[in-house]
């Protein structure tokens, strides 16, 4: 019985992590890769939230950012 309930316990974890991967050629043939220095120039808003070790939410925000490079340094 012992034996019975580890192979289970097994199965289920591998079905679980099976259901969570991804296959990284989906990924390969994307028209135009992420550009970060496109991304963060000019006028943008981002929302987040932060949350404690019980994923309880404590605080939301939001920031508006102006976003500009010299060179490959990012302000």
């Amino acid at each position: 019985m012992k034996n019975l309930k580890i192979i289970l316990s097994l199965l289920i974890t591998v079905c679980f992590l099976n259901g969570c991967s991804a296959d990284l050629s989906d990924y390969k043939e994307v028209d135009s890769p992420f550009d970060i220095k496109k991304y963060f120039t000019g006028d943008l808003v981002a929302w987040g939230m932060l949350q404690d070790y019980t994923d309880k939410v404590n605080r939301r925000f939001c920031v508006e950012i102006n976003g500009n490079w010299t060179g490959n340094k990012g302000v």
